[in-house]
């Protein structure tokens, strides 16, 4: 069974330690992305740069909070509570989320094991149907299907169909990451718990970013084969090891008839600069 222990994760601090460590003269910078029409829900995102002069960003990380959600900090002070979320999570999508720790920051997974939406909230109730579902299941002897329950509880959700897969495929893999069995037949009610947080806090980030994401997708188009599926991100095998250190951050894979090949460079120059749309 997965332990959830808010100690397994690094605070937003901590990685900032590091980072400005390894990059006196970086620079971080914040933006608000997305405010609903009642300011009580905010999504912002972060750009960290190695140098203060820089126009590429090294890497960026988005966050979601909701007023009054998440424990106490989300009270009164939200905005800056997200803001701290997303350079933490920027910072993980570069290399700075500790050797032993887990990818969310400890901000981040608090909300985990303290967020109390209203009754009137739809993931409250998608939860709620889901738990009678089970219930009514047992109660008259019939076996329980874990995934049934799971998808009870991501159809209570008004999103489409596109943004709840998307949130369901990162929800599982997460889960997954904890500690969680890969099937999720063995999951226990502590790790669909922690499933549940995790699609609500997905589900509302692809909400929201989806359609930019879908644009920033359809311009990765190779610089010179003009093919856009073959493109293939790898910062992050760049931070994860040191013998990939000078592979190409971005590269094209295309090795049919005409054979391409492409690499470019986050501030590379000429034909191996990597497009600034697809930072």
């Amino acid at each position: 069974m997965a332990k959830f222990n808010l100690e397994n994760y690094e605070t937003v601090e901590e990685r900032l330690k590091v980072f400005w460590k390894d990059n006196p003269n970086g620079r971080i910078s914040t933006e608000v992305v997305h405010v609903t029409d009642d300011g009580t829900c905010v999504t912002i995102k972060a750009s960290v740069f190695k140098q203060e002069g820089d126009i590429t960003p090294v890497t960026t990380g988005i966050a979601q909070e909701t007023k009054g959600q998440g424990g106490f900090a989300n009270t009164d002070a939200w905005v800056e509570n997200c803001e701290t979320s997303a350079i933490g999570r920027a910072l993980a999508n570069w290399k700075y989320q500790g050797s032993n720790k887990a990818r969310p920051s400890k901000e981040e997974m608090s909300k985990v094991g303290n967020s109390t939406p209203l009754k009137e909230k739809e993931q409250e109730v998608a939860k709620t149907t889901a738990e009678s579902v089970e219930k009514f299941t047992k109660d008259i002897g019939e076996e329980v299907v874990v995934a049934d329950i799971l998808n009870i509880y991501i159809d209570g959700f008004s999103q489409s169909k596109k943004v709840k897969d998307n949130a369901k495929k990162t929800a599982y893999e997460q889960t997954v990451k904890e500690g969680a069995d890969t099937d999720v037949e063995n999951w226990s009610s502590e790790e669909r718990e922690m499933f549940y947080a995790f699609f609500e806090i997905a589900v509302n980030v692809s909400e929201v970013m989806g359609d930019i994401k879908d644009i920033s997708e359809q311009l990765k188009k190779c610089p010179k084969c003009d093919k856009s599926e073959h493109i293939i991100d790898n910062r992050e095998k760049k931070a994860s090891d040191e013998k990939f250190a000078n592979i190409p951050d971005f590269a094209c894979s295309n090795y049919n008839a005409d054979g391409c090949g492409w690499g470019g460079y986050i501030g590379g120059k000429g034909d191996r600069e990597v497009p600034s749309t697809w930072l």
